[in-house]
């Protein structure tokens, strides 16, 4: 997986490359490329092609810089012929050795060090190895898209998970993918006639509900661990199946969402009242989500909405 740090800008001593604690060897560094030749990355991508002259990839080209020594700190191993500049840190070039090396890093995990937590080695080894890519802010606005087409901050940031041309913060990442699930239940309820919509948070009233407490016919549906996510009143609206479901990436995932929006689109259904899990680290190792998590209060990822959505008679829009 590739996680992004992104900063003001690149040192000049730091060259485009490929970064590691240890040499890496022809083989090795035609194997890392050819990894990433059928990536979605865009950054990868880019690389590969201003790295390549027209008759392929030459290798001799890739000679190191200088004379590297061999005291196991994270610095350049195989230098990158790129437009931007980019350090990329590969973990199975890290010889299992997570220290951080401030220099290189640029301080990008310094606010995540808490007791007992190790922020380099955790994102490191997501995903059975990752890579982290450090770039300039002006040039991943070049590269990729903001959530709220926005101003890239200073910080650690990962693709989103269902569109690699747009890259979301770490520190917020729970709570965006809550963001983007909610406005996009919302907006295709919305563009197909809804009259009022209704999500509310019920994760602790679904795991607080025990056997015997059914049984002695207690209400689920009390107050207790409810929160209100989104309520929204519309006026008579439209009916457009195609609006409903452009760009929308997470709902076509939630299987109760998507037959209710089934069942509107080609029946006449007035109302529906579901419940869903929602996974909002979605994406991402459970280990990262938990270390770099920082924002959201919630401390579990996996979440149980309850939807009620009311429609206008399809007659009447």
């Amino acid at each position: 997986m590739e996680y992004f740090g992104i900063v003001n800008k690149i040192k000049d001593e730091h060259k485009s490359g490929l970064y590691g604690r240890r040499e890496i060897s022809e083989t090795e560094f035609e194997d890392f490329l050819s990894d990433f030749s059928d990536s979605d990355n865009n950054i990868i991508i880019n690389a590969l092609k201003w790295a390549s002259p027209v008759t392929g990839l030459a290798y001799s080209t890739f000679k190191m810089i200088g004379i590297v020594k061999n005291d196991n700190t994270i610095r350049i191993r195989q230098p990158l012929k790129t437009q931007e500049k980019r350090i990329i840190i590969d973990n199975k070039f890290l010889n299992d050795d997570y220290d951080e090396y401030e220099e290189i890093t640029y301080g990008l995990f310094s606010s995540f060090i808490k007791k007992n937590v190790a922020p380099f080695k955790n994102l490191m080894q997501s995903k059975s190895g990752s890579s982290l890519i450090i770039l300039e802010k002006e040039e991943a606005h070049k590269l990729y898209k903001h959530i709220n087409d926005g101003y890239f901050d200073e910080g650690l940031y990962v693709s989103h998970p269902k569109n690699n041309e747009m890259l979301l913060p770490l520190s917020k990442y729970s709570d965006l993918i809550e963001r983007i699930t909610l406005q996009e239940t919302m907006g295709a309820y919305e563009a197909l006639g809804a009259k009022s919509i209704s999500v509310t948070d019920i994760t602790n009233t679904q795991s607080d509900i025990s056997v015997s407490d059914s049984v002695k016919g207690v209400d689920a549906s009390n107050e207790l661990g409810k929160t209100s996510l989104r309520k929204r009143t519309f006026g008579k609206g439209v009916f457009d199946p195609e609006r409903a479901m452009k760009n929308k990436y997470f709902i076509q995932d939630l299987p109760s969402v998507m037959q209710t929006i089934e069942s509107r689109i080609n029946g006449n259904l007035t109302s529906q009242s579901h419940t869903e899990k929602i996974n909002l680290s979605v994406g991402l190792d459970i280990n990262v989500y938990n270390t770099f998590n920082v924002v959201s209060a919630k401390t579990n990822h996996n979440r149980y909405w309850s939807f009620e959505v009311e429609f206008y008679d399809k007659n009447d829009v």
